[in-house]
Parts: structure tokens; sequence; C-alpha cells
């Protein structure tokens, strides 16, 4: 998935789990339940293309090298309508 094609909630949530950040800590920073957030992880993992091959990787570990490759990359969202990111 393109930076630019990544919703405003999940790029808050990806940066949220590299800054070591749990499920239930993300829930409060986001302001909603944390099945939620583990919803939201779990289908922008799989939107993403990372792959845990049966078990032998985690998922976290691999979205966080994700988001300092990529994600750190993604506009300031101030003043921009979720959803609709440009890149820069």
């Amino acid at each position: 998935m393109s930076p630019s094609r990544i919703s405003k909630r999940r790029a808050d949530a990806l940066r949220l789990v590299a800054e070591g950040y749990t499920n239930g800590a993300i829930a409060d920073e986001l302001r909603t339940s944390e099945q939620v957030v583990k919803n939201l992880l779990r289908d922008t993992y799989d939107k993403l293309g990372l792959n845990a091959e049966n078990g032998k990787k985690n998922l976290r570990v691999l979205a966080v090298h994700w988001w300092r490759e990529v994600g750190m990359l993604l506009p300031v969202w101030e003043g921009r309508k979720p959803g609709r990111p440009t890149v820069a």
C-alpha cells in the first residue's frame, strides 16, 4: 500500500505501535475500544501486505519497520480530510 493511500486513523495507529503503545493505550489515544484497535491493526497489516509467515514473524515489528521506512514520510495531517492524504 502506498503511503498516500493510508487513512489518517491507520497512520495514527501505526505511529502509536511504532512508539511502543499497547492496543489498550492506542484505544485510549484514538478514543475507541481495544477491540476496534485490534480489528483496525489486523486489517492494516493485511492491507500493507505484512505476512507473519505462519507465526515466524511478529506483525507489530513488521509494521514498525514499515512505519520507519515509509510511514514517517506521510504528510502532516492538519487541515486535510481523513482518508485523502497526499504525498508532498
